[in-house]
């Protein structure tokens, strides 16, 4: 009996000392994870790169953030301007015109940012996004192929007139309406306020009778030419080409067609979003293209357009709640390595001259004959009973980690000057090809703040001459001949 006690005390003993030095084990190894946990926090963020730290030093103290001249930065401000900047220079006349516009840092640095991809799948992979606001003001938009077209803010009865993009500016077409969708033989359907559909062949507008005489509110049309309509009991409806099946009712105002994901999204009267995941249900939904918050009417171009080889650009288009239209285009470069096949070795002479810089050296480019080609211009003069300026947009052809060769953009400005004065700004002659150089006037304290908006064709030689002549009340501006 007694050596039975014993025995359970000792093992008892022996089976709390355990416990207490598996409890000590495991509180040592708390101790280590939260330590470590507490190095892995206290290491630094990584190193800004080379051109970040170039936008840093380019912006804080020498770009104001907002149209009053404020110019000392935060540092979470700045960071967030210049992280992941491919275009230091890019970034900070990206920013100045953004102010200009609409002296919002916030909607600045949103426009922007520049993007490298970091995923090793992607580390060759940059991503520039550019934004830029077209003339003229709208209340709807949708583009296909190139074509875009818009509702604009002039005001027709209870419509507005409908206009289409040519070149850079907008042309009326005849009819008006309220809402627009565009198919991909880039022909528009519109609805107008009396929810009577029309679509457009041959250059006329031919009627659509609606689903059993119903009126609609609102269209959209898929990459495969599928049209839905919102009607205004809150149904929708799908064209089958020679008439409407009605789906399943929903509180709807609104459709939107978004190409990736291929979806239609149904608004409804709460703002709620809703896609359809079979013919008799419908399942909440999300905008994916991340354009629903910052635009109250948008559309997305379902293809890109190559530029180069390995290069790409994607269109996106966006009306903000001032009824501005925006263009939204996206650059992505996917570098390949140059091949060179047996590349000859560079051999040293064997007593190389020095070579000695002019003292009055000319920047002046030659040409392939070996004669100096001339500096090419912008003069802008002004003739106007106020101050004005003149900025000049372009595009550069640079090569990107990897070797992609994108197009990025560059500005250049002239003071705010007055009546009299005219100054010229050199244009460089590597502009990328098949982008044009834009040119913007804005008159300072007139009713009207862009006086001009147009572009010039990328190859031009000599000078080109602008001006803006008229009164804070009736800016003008145009050609100076």
């Amino acid at each position: 009996m007694n050596r039975e006690r014993t025995a359970s005390t000792i093992h008892h003993f022996l089976t709390e000392r355990k416990a207490i030095r598996n409890s000590i084990a495991t509180s040592a190894l708390i101790l280590a994870c939260l330590f470590l946990t507490g190095q892995a926090q206290a290491q630094p963020a990584t190193a800004p790169t080379a051109e970040e730290q170039a936008c840093y030093k380019a912006a804080q103290g020498k770009v104001a953030y907002n149209q009053a001249g404020d110019k000392n930065w935060s540092i979470g401000n700045l960071t967030k301007l210049c992280q992941n900047t491919v275009d230091a220079n890019a970034t900070i006349a990206c920013f100045q015109r953004e102010i200009q516009s609409h002296n919002s840092w916030e909607k600045g640095i949103a426009a922007c940012q520049r993007v490298i991809s970091s995923p090793a799948s992607k580390r060759n992979t940059v991503t520039t996004t550019s934004e830029t606001k077209m003339p003229g003001a709208a209340r709807d938009i949708d583009a296909k192929n190139g074509e875009v077209w818009i509702i604009s803010t002039n005001a027709v009865g209870n419509d507005y007139e409908i206009h289409k993009l040519a070149g850079s500016r907008w042309t009326t077409i005849g009819g008006a309406a309220r809402r627009i969708a565009v198919d991909t033989s880039g022909n528009p359907w519109i609805v107008n306020s009396a929810g009577v559909i029309y679509r457009r062949v041959n250059a006329m507008w031919q009627p659509v009778p609606g689903p059993n005489g119903a009126t609609a509110v609102d269209i959209a049309i898929s990459n495969s030419n599928e049209v839905w309509i919102v009607m205004s009991d809150g149904a929708v409806a799908r064209w089958t080409g020679s008439g409407w099946t009605t789906l399943i009712a929903l509180n709807a105002k609104q459709v939107i067609y978004t190409p990736n994901p291929d979806q239609f999204l149904i608004v409804d009267q709460s703002g709620k979003k809703f896609v359809r995941e079979s013919p008799t249900s419908w399942v909440a939904g999300k905008d994916t293209t991340g354009l629903a918050e910052k635009y109250i009417e948008y559309a997305v171009e379902p293809n890109s357009t190559k530029v180069g080889i390995n290069s790409s650009i994607s269109t996106k288009w966006g009306i903000d709640s001032s009824f501005n239209i925006w263009l939204l285009a996206t650059t992505t470069g996917v570098p390949k390595p140059p091949i060179v096949a047996n590349p000859s070795p560079v051999i040293p002479a064997a007593n190389p001259s020095p070579v000695v810089p002019a003292t009055n050296a000319s920047p002046v480019a030659p040409r392939s004959n070996g004669t100096p080609e001339a500096e090419r211009t912008i003069t802008f003069k002004n003739e106007a009973g106020y101050a004005a300026k003149l900025t000049v947009v372009y595009f550069v052809t640079e090569t990107i980690a990897g070797g992609a060769q994108v197009p990025m953009a560059k500005s250049l400005s002239t003071s705010s000057i007055s009546l009299g004065v005219s100054k010229s700004l050199v244009i460089p002659r590597n502009t990328a090809k098949g982008m044009p150089i834009r040119v913007v006037i804005e008159g300072v304290g007139t009713t009207k703040g862009k006086v001009l908006e147009t572009t010039v064709p990328e190859a031009f030689n000599g000078t080109l001459c602008f001006k803006a002549w008229g009164t804070v009340f009736d800016a003008k501006g145009g050609n100076c001949q």
